[in-house]
């Protein structure tokens, strides 16, 4: 399916559709192909282990020179 056909698309390898331009990243590891999207959006749970594995990506991208925003969602909810 095309990605105008079909708004989300879920995938777990690097043959994505080139028109995607978001990638949501579940995993713990940075995606080996992210750079081919406009946007990665990271979640990142309260668990202090998956915090640290996240923090780790997010490392990752600044040292690439990536823009990054963070957005806390569990403070905005306190």
């Amino acid at each position: 399916p095309l990605p105008a056909e079909t708004p989300i698309l879920i995938a777990s390898d690097a043959e994505t559709p080139r028109e995607c331009q978001l990638l949501l990243n579940l995993g713990a590891d940075c995606p080996p192909h992210f750079e081919r999207f406009e946007r990665l959006l990271e979640v990142v749970p309260a668990d202090e282990a998956e915090r640290q594995s996240g923090r780790g990506r997010y490392r990752f991208y600044q040292s690439r020179g990536y823009k990054i925003s963070h957005h806390d969602l569990a403070a905005s909810h306190e």
